[in-house]
């Protein structure tokens, strides 16, 4: 959709992605499939940029110092 890989840019297998967010397959083959953990495509192999991945987990946050979007 328009993201640009850098060179370096780690890339993540599945398996990879699914032992640092500690899911099952199922999991994140619902994530990937919805289009919430970005994927790139080399072929037959599926990859995840390290970058996504660690957006991913930042937007699913809960508790941290942020501000609350509701009033108190």
């Amino acid at each position: 959709h328009g993201a640009t890989l850098r060179p370096m840019e780690q890339l993540l297998t599945l398996r990879e992605a699914e032992a640092a967010l500690r899911l099952g397959p199922s999991m994140v083959g619902k994530l990937t499939t919805r289009g919430e953990l970005p994927v790139v495509r080399l072929g037959r192999r599926v990859l995840v940029r390290r970058t996504d991945l660690d957006e991913f987990i930042l937007s699913h946050r809960h508790g941290d110092a942020s501000p609350p979007n509701e009033a108190a």
